[in-house]
């Protein structure tokens, strides 16, 4: 399994496993979610479910254009399914596929958020999903609390143009041992594109 800016190489995701992707507003979580789906088409036989809460679908074509030769729109159209969804996502997971939710939201009763992604990890089989959530750049955990944290094997930020490992619970063994915590800093070229501007570093 590949990601933007290069988490693999930490990070260990098994079959059944729900990546958690936390983020503040206009720190790319949706191109992040998009690219996340680039790397990894053709992982599973079926397409790539990706449910989206907010983006129309002119929208949706002009992301698509911004990739130009590298995966073109047909391309795009062959390897994703995208499904407008603002409830009860779980209900079209794909138990033995690759799913991305764009995004979990929940207003009034925001601490149903943490039930929301343990009903997506049941639906899960061989399938893996990558759930994205909003994050309060001045708060520790995202909306919903630090219960959302508890059944994704990998938490992921994206906090003021710094991509940091929240909890990794398996990776593999490097000189840095748990790479949780790890940080580096990061920008957008192309609308696409997530660029490395640092190394991988350890911060508190």
């Amino acid at each position: 399994l590949r990601f933007p800016l290069g988490v693999e190489q930490y990070a260990k995701i098994y079959p059944g496993n729900v990546i958690l992707l936390e983020g503040q507003k206009s720190q790319g979580k949706s191109a992040y979610a998009l690219e996340f789906c680039r790397l990894n088409k053709g992982m599973y036989t079926g397409k790539i479910l990706y449910q989206n809460i907010e983006m129309s679908d002119d929208e949706l074509t002009n992301r698509f254009e911004s990739y130009e030769d590298v995966m073109t729109p047909n391309e795009w159209r062959s390897s994703v399914t995208i499904i407008r969804q603002t409830s009860e996502w779980w209900d079209k997971v794909n138990p033995d596929g690759l799913n991305v939710i764009d995004y979990l939201i929940e207003y009034k009763e925001a601490y149903l958020i943490a039930d929301f992604v343990f009903k997506i990890h049941q639906r899960l089989k061989t399938g893996i999903a990558l759930v994205v959530v909003q994050r309060d750049p001045l708060k520790p955990y995202p909306a919903g609390g630090r219960g959302v944290r508890d059944i994704p094997r990998l938490v992921v930020s994206l906090l003021n143009h710094k991509i940091r490992l929240e909890d990794v619970k398996s990776f593999h063994i490097t000189d840095k041992g748990n790479p949780t915590g790890m940080m580096k800093k990061y920008k957008q070229v192309s609308w696409w594109k997530f660029v490395s501007t640092t190394d991988w570093q350890q911060k508190e």
